[in-house]
This record gives structure tokens, C-alpha cells and sequence, in this order.
């Protein structure tokens, strides 16, 4: 059974890849967003076949399911980690809480973005650039976040 599930990944992945060569080949300026989309896909068929459980899963009693009773913003994703890993810096909890995002954004049902006042502004970015976006404004903070207005995730 679990060489039937590889054996499906594989082929699933075999697929993207060919696909996102197909589209370096018709549009060669589209480069870092296949790369992208790649990437993503490549995590989602690596979740699947790992025996490991998806982040926002796992962590602290489930993220995925704390959105189902409201927003989840990455800040508190990260006050979180701080207090189960005191001794860790900026970089591995920022880290860990992306990780968090990433499998939270895997999810159909869950979009980010941020709230403006008291109303709730989803990003019009497909999960993986969200993701990305996630990561490249997240990873380079000198001081841990505590915004809990930027990054919240929801269930649509």
C-alpha cells in the first residue's frame, strides 16, 4: 500500500514537473513563479506520502482546527512557540510559524490576510505567493512578531 501511495506521488510529481517545463518553454519570464508553484506542489506531495502530520496540524492542538472557530493570526502562532521553545531565537521560531502558515494555506478552505480596523481583508495572492510572501516579510524580522492584525488566517 504505502509503495502504491510513493508510486502515485511520484507520478503526480513527475507530472508538475513536466508541466511547469512546458510553461518555462512558452513564457520564459514566468521562471521564479513556476519555481514557485513548484516548490509548493513538491511540499504538497511530500506531506502526503511523509508519515509526519501537516504543521498546523500538529502544532499546539491544531491551528487548522482553531480556524474553524475564528481568525488564527501568525502572531499567535509565534507568542506560542515562544513560550514552548524559550530558548530559541527569532529565526527558528519565525521559521517554525511559516511552516505553520504554509500548511494552513495547503488547506482549501483557509485564506490570509489581514484585518483593517475591524473588518477582515483577504489577499487576492494564489496560497503559494501568499506563502512566499509569508516567508519574505516574516523571516528577515529582527524582533519576534506581534502584529496579530497582519497574517491572520480564516476559513472562508
Amino acid at each position: 500500500m504505502a509503495a502504491q501511495k510513493k508510486t502515485q506521488a511520484g507520478l503526480v510529481l513527475g507530472g508538475i514537473i513536466f508541466i511547469g517545463v512546458v510553461v518555462l518553454v512558452m513564457k520564459p519570464g514566468t521562471l521564479h513563479a513556476s519555481r514557485v508553484f513548484l516548490g509548493w506542489a513538491g511540499h504538497d506531495v511530500r506531506r502526503g506520502m511523509s508519515l509526519e502530520q501537516d504543521p498546523a496540524e500538529t502544532a499546539n492542538s491544531g491551528y487548522y482546527a482553531a480556524t474553524a472557530k475564528g481568525p488564527v493570526a501568525l502572531a499567535d502562532v509565534v507568542r506560542d512557540f515562544r513560550g514552548a521553545w524559550r530558548d530559541q531565537g527569532v529565526e527558528m521560531i519565525h521559521g517554525a510559524a511559516c511552516e505553520v502558515a504554509t500548511g494552513l494555506l495547503h488547506h482549501g478552505d483557509v485564506e490570509v490576510g489581514e484585518f483593517d480596523g475591524k473588518q477582515f481583508v483577504p489577499w487576492t495572492l494564489s496560497p503559494w505567493a501568499a506563502a512566499e510572501r509569508i516567508s519574505a516579510e516574516v523571516m528577515p524580522m529582527n524582533d519576534f512578531l506581534q502584529d496579530g492584525r497582519r497574517y491572520v488566517f480564516r476559513r472562508k
